[in-house]
């Protein structure tokens, strides 16, 4: 009885051995058959999209551009003085160029069904170049792109409308600069505007070099980062718990609002101050209560601390 045992045993366990050999070869069999699978699709989405290529001929002084939602944009110089769009399209991916009401002017017809081309090869992408100079109104628009700005331009209103992708604006003079995001990171450099504006709820903020009259930005609870931000009237500088680091800044009427985050800025002309911290720790230069450039900072919990650049 015990040898009749053993050997049954010994069937089972040879047994169970065949059948987890076949799980793990089919296992197997079935991840190469789904990464063939998949390289099958991914080469197909590469070549699913073809690159055009459209120069510009008529003229215009706005630019319109709002593409697929999940494609980057770049406004970048001409390296001949003309207008040129390169763009890619697919069979449910369709671009439309054309210059309409003094107006360059691009929008996207996508069909695609969501995920039909998630994560299979490189994502298609958009870029306008312009020559530098003046322009009318600019808006580019996007969801979860990239947006990204580098030539030399003056125009009116400079307007960028994205949700998570990210804005990078740089080498602009305007008239009005607004920027709305919901969790992309924004980086602004070398823009002079009579108003700019950066409203965000979560993403990081880095802003330089920046002059206006009113300048107001606002990152939610994404950190606030600046250097010489120069403000002719109204500096407001706002986050709801992230920090707020400002070096080199100047203006005439300056707020800074958070409710958790800490304050740390940095000034290149003296101030008064009107400093209100409910529980943070406070550290602050001598007030110049002559002085009729202002600094006022709100904050529920943050620490707060101020000095000027040259002391």
């Amino acid at each position: 009885m015990k040898v009749a045992k053993w050997i049954m045993r010994a069937i089972v366990v040879l047994v169970v051995g065949v059948m987890l050999t076949a799980v793990i070869i089919s296992a197997g069999l079935g991840r190469q058959a789904r990464m063939t699978m998949k390289e099958e699709k991914k080469a197909k989405a590469k070549n699913s999209y073809t690159e055009k290529e459209m120069i510009i001929t008529e003229k215009f002084r706005d630019i319109n551009i709002q593409v697929a939602d999940d494609m980057d944009v770049k406004l970048v110089e001409s390296d001949d003085d003309k207008c040129h769009v390169t763009y890619f399209d697919s069979p449910d991916v369709i671009h439309s160029v054309m210059v309409q009401d003094d107006a360059l002017v691009m929008t996207c017809a996508d069909n695609r069904t969501f995920g039909s081309d998630m994560g299979f090869g490189d994502d298609p992408y958009v870029v306008v170049s312009i020559p530098e100079g003046e322009y009318g109104d600019i808006s580019m628009t996007s969801k979860t792109g990239t947006l990204v700005s580098s030539v030399q331009i003056s125009c009116g209103t400079f307007e960028v409308t994205e949700v998570n992708g990210g804005a990078y604006l740089s080498n602009i003079t305007a008239e009005n600069v607004n920027v709305v995001t919901d969790s992309g990171e924004v980086t602004m450099a070398s823009v002079d505007a009579d108003s700019v504006k950066v409203n965000g709820s979560s993403g990081d903020f880095s802003i330089m070099n920046v002059h206006g009259d009113n300048v107001i930005i606002s990152a939610g609870k994404g950190l606030l980062e600046g250097y010489n931000i120069k403000a002719a009237k109204v500096g407001q500088f706002m986050t709801s718990s992230g920090d707020i680091n400002v070096d080199a800044c100047d203006g005439h009427m300056l707020w800074f609002a958070t409710e958790s985050g800490n304050v740390d800025i940095s000034f290149l002309s003296e101030k008064r101050f009107l400093v209100n911290s409910k529980s943070g720790e406070v550290d602050i230069p001598e007030p110049h209560m002559a002085n009729e450039n202002k600094c006022i900072v709100d904050t529920a919990s943050g620490d707060v601390q101020i000095k000027y650049v040259d002391r």
